[in-house]
């Protein structure tokens, strides 16, 4: 499975270091990570060259001028022909084994077109816990169980892989719904 590890970068420079590498460091190696320069004023484009000049599998988009999470990340689903796709955010860092335990799980169970995690939240400054995130979905089951009850499925972004032509055709993120716009699509 090759996948695509998309970043979009807002003025992210303080957190962009850590967000890369912790990537990069992934051990499963088949993928390739977008950054998008979503009209950065800060030191993420130099970051992000540094970045894109060692690792082939780096690829950069940027844009003049701010857009959104979700115009980014649609943008890719058009042109992308790699089937799963990951989110990170630039504030966040990746375990070094999370995308492997995904693929594996979504290798043994073809029917999941959705797979996400939980999260631990740090300061990154002093690596530092500050809580774990919890959700009730325990099974498959759970995730039908909230729907038919009215409730919100939400999960973070961060901690997501999905397959793009799902998200893909019913039209990705919508910016109207920002900054739940993740929240919409999941649900």
């Amino acid at each position: 499975i090759i996948l695509s590890i998309i970043v979009p970068i807002y003025n992210s420079g303080q957190y962009l270091d850590h967000c890369i590498q912790s990537i990069r460091s992934q051990s499963y190696t088949n993928f390739e990570l977008i950054l998008v320069n979503d009209g950065s004023s800060d030191s993420s484009a130099e970051i992000i060259a540094q970045h894109a000049e060692s690792d082939s599998r780096i690829k950069v988009i940027s844009y003049e001028e701010k857009t959104s999470r979700g115009h980014s990340v649609n943008e890719i689903l058009n042109i992308s022909n790699d089937k799963w796709i990951s989110l990170l955010d630039t504030d966040d860092i990746m375990l070094p084994d999370k995308t492997e335990i995904q693929i594996n799980f979504l290798k043994k169970n073809p029917s999941v077109k959705i797979v996400s995690a939980l999260a631990t939240y740090i300061n990154i400054k002093n690596n530092m816990t500050y809580g774990i995130s919890d959700t009730p979905i325990v099974d498959f089951n759970t995730c039908f169980e909230l729907i038919n009850e009215g409730k919100n499925i939400s999960t973070i972004p961060s901690c997501v892989i999905f397959d793009r032509n799902i998200v893909k055709n019913i039209g990705g993120f919508r910016d109207k719904f920002w900054p739940a716009d993740d929240t919409d699509l999941w649900n």
